[in-house]
């Protein structure tokens, strides 16, 4: 394998004070700047919905072995499991846990209403959580559910410390709240409104960002296994 070449280093990946043996990729430097700067050496393609990395390794170099070179060639890509191009149900399932907790829409004022960390309750589901977040720009409150289930088109809710209360038009999860506005004309970000804005919402710039990571920067075929070698010899110092 590959990998057997490359000394490891220990790493926290769950961030749970649990140290996992990864390779360590630091020696890539020279290499990867010399790919940055030759342009002759890569080229663009676009993955395929559900391609895998090591399909389109196979795919461009007739082995599946060469599926680390992407990590050198597209600064961006950390890590396979977060930031490999998805296809429609992976993104969605991805950006549906990555973005925790659910958004109440409202087109109440929140200035001044509510506290962080103070515990909400839906008056017709009675359903329970706790404030993360106040939006009062982008017109929603971040709610971390506790009990219960709040009505997904809509409800009051009431504040239990503060007895604040607003109409909430919807409740969904946290990644279809707007992460901001733009105004229809300029195009500018702006705060909401009743009319004349429209909102962009964290699914909508996980969409964005996983259509860009579609084009990847890859190292042409005739050139692979020179990299290849040239990389091995690097990283035996």
């Amino acid at each position: 394998m590959f990998f057997s070449h490359f000394k490891t280093v220990p790493y926290d990946m769950n961030s749970d004070g649990v140290y996992d043996e990864i390779v360590n990729l630091t020696n890539s430097v020279r290499i990867t700047e010399k790919l940055a700067d030759d342009v002759s050496l890569y080229e663009y393609i676009v993955v395929t919905d559900g391609q895998r990395p090591d399909q389109l390794s196979y795919a461009l170099y007739g082995n599946t072995k060469y599926y680390w070179t992407f990590l050198l060639t597209n600064p961006w890509l950390r890590n396979f499991w977060n930031d490999w191009p998805k296809d429609d149900s992976q993104l969605l399932d991805y950006s549906l846990t990555r973005h925790y907790g659910v958004a109440a829409m409202t087109n109440d004022s929140l200035s001044n209403k509510f506290t962080l960390g103070e515990t909400v309750r839906g008056i017709l589901s009675n359903a329970t959580g706790i404030i993360n977040e106040i939006y009062v720009n982008n017109g929603y409150i971040n709610i971390d559910v506790t009990s219960g289930t709040f009505r997904e088109s809509g409800e009051d809710i009431l504040g239990l410390s503060s007895q604040d209360a607003v109409t909430a038009t919807s409740v969904r999860n946290y990644a279809y709240s707007p992460k901001y506005h733009v105004d229809d004309a300029t195009l500018q970000v702006v705060p909401k409104r009743l009319a004349g804005t429209t909102p962009k919402t964290h699914l909508d710039l996980d969409t964005a960002d996983n259509a860009r990571h579609q084009r990847l920067k890859v190292i042409k075929p005739q050139h692979i296994e020179a990299i290849y070698e040239e990389f091995l010899q690097e990283i035996n110092g």
